[in-house]
């Protein structure tokens, strides 16, 4: 089973001049950011055109230091039905998705098949953040930090209207713990000065490098937007010294003199992360996902309880590998309950018919946030996509989901 975007790798690619591209029909649909080419059905199109747009604005937001131009172009993307479509337009086969820099012919691209709606989402709002960094912010930022900030936006949770990041979820501490246990992080030293083909290169290992490599620029990019107050502005002037030309490593020392120092500061926290409270509930909901699409080969269910009763009863487990880290899920019970450990209400996680497909399984962990977990398909190519509505004015407690949207710059998260 996929679990979740956390298998797909995306990178960066630069492409040699003259390269040959070929695609298959594809219409255009202009957004307001974008220029989309792509054979998608439309309900699906209208749904990345809204996401893609809302999550450049919040790009546009998080970084409003640097103004996109008033005249700036739309950004070309290319979204595929087909793997082999996008690999023969692209020449990426391993890849979720890409942002492709070569001169005037630049591009972002991903697919549908084989990832599904919720795998090519948050691809696709990983590698946005690389196409609009390159644009708008600087083309040379450090391998590091663009990955490290495009991983935190791959994580972002997307409400129908606006974006929510900052969750930690299980399988990023998960990474750190295995890192931890097998003295695999990368000294500061060689992440900071890591060009793009050395990073690109780890994507071709038989080992876990790659994994470690994009885990790490997500912490540190957690760690340094969110330990300090400090931090941050540093941050903030850093990314202005790129933007006007300034070279990434002397910058670097300008603003973090003491490298060693900051390392031994990251050592130190990176052994304290948590899954946030949201990050779990998430990890659940998508667990009862799969155990749905699992149950369902054996039997219908007329009810959330039902269902609940055979996964408990059948003593149903699934075992994931997510970039080499195996976990096996625990007891089947666990999953329909809250984070004080008591079952849900039967108003808080329940069923809910949705015609001519599966229902879907809604859970409500507060007055302010429904998480509702939506089937496509039927059998073995069911898949599920995890939806939110998440609105701060409602009343009730707060289960303290994400929570970057209530500030700008890169802090705030909780």
């Amino acid at each position: 089973m996929n679990y979740r975007w956390a298998g797909l790798i995306v990178i960066v690619v630069l492409m040699c001049a003259g390269q040959a591209l070929a695609a298959p029909a594809l219409r255009t649909i202009r957004t307001r950011h974008y220029e989309m080419h792509t054979d998608l059905p439309e309900d699906l199109v209208r749904d990345f055109a809204g996401r893609m747009d809302a999550m450049y604005d919040e790009y546009a937001r998080r970084l409003s230091d640097f103004k996109p131009p008033t005249d700036a172009q739309s950004l070309p993307v290319y979204l595929f039905r087909s793997h082999d479509d996008y690999v023969a337009f692209t020449h990426t086969e391993h890849t979720g998705g890409v942002f492709v820099s070569n001169g005037e012919r630049s591009f972002l691209a991903s697919f549908l098949e084989g990832q599904g709606r919720e795998g090519m989402g948050h691809t696709l709002q990983h590698e946005a953040f690389h196409q609009f960094a390159f644009y708008v912010v600087s083309p040379n930022l450090p391998t590091w930090l663009n990955e490290g900030i495009a991983e935190l936006y791959n994580d972002a949770i997307w409400t129908g209207s606006r974006y929510i990041i900052g969750e930690v979820y299980p399988r990023r501490v998960r990474r750190i713990n295995e890192d931890i246990k097998n003295h695999s992080f990368v000294r500061f030293e060689k992440m900071l000065s890591m060009d793009h083909n050395t990073w690109n290169q780890s994507l071709s290992a038989k080992d876990e490098t790659a994994t470690t490599y994009y885990n790490q620029a997500w912490a540190m990019v957690y760690f340094l937007t969110q330990s300090n107050s400090a931090q941050p502005k540093q941050m903030t002037a850093y990314l202005k010294q790129l933007h006007d030309g300034g070279d990434p490593n002397a910058s670097w020392k300008t603003f973090f003199p003491d490298t060693e120092k900051l390392q031994n500061q990251f050592a130190n926290w990176v052994t304290s992360v948590h899954p946030t409270p949201g990050g779990t509930l998430i990890e659940r909901q998508e667990v009862l996902g799969d155990f749905y699409v699992a149950a369902k080969q054996y039997r219908n269910f007329k009810s959330l309880p039902d269902f609940r009763n055979f996964v408990t009863a059948s003593g149903m487990w699934i075992t994931y590998k997510v970039g080499g880290v195996k976990w096996k899920t625990d007891r089947g019970d666990v999953y329909f309950r809250n984070l004080n450990n008591d079952i849900w209400q039967d108003n808080q996680l329940f069923f809910e018919d949705r015609a001519g497909s599966e229902p879907d399984i809604v859970c409500i962990p507060d007055g302010k946030t429904t998480m509702r977990t939506r089937f496509y398909g039927s059998g073995k190519s069911m898949e599920h996509e995890l939806l939110f509505d998440v609105d701060p004015h409602k009343s009730g407690s707060n289960v303290q989901m994400g929570g970057l949207h209530k500030g700008s710059g890169l802090q705030g998260l909780h």
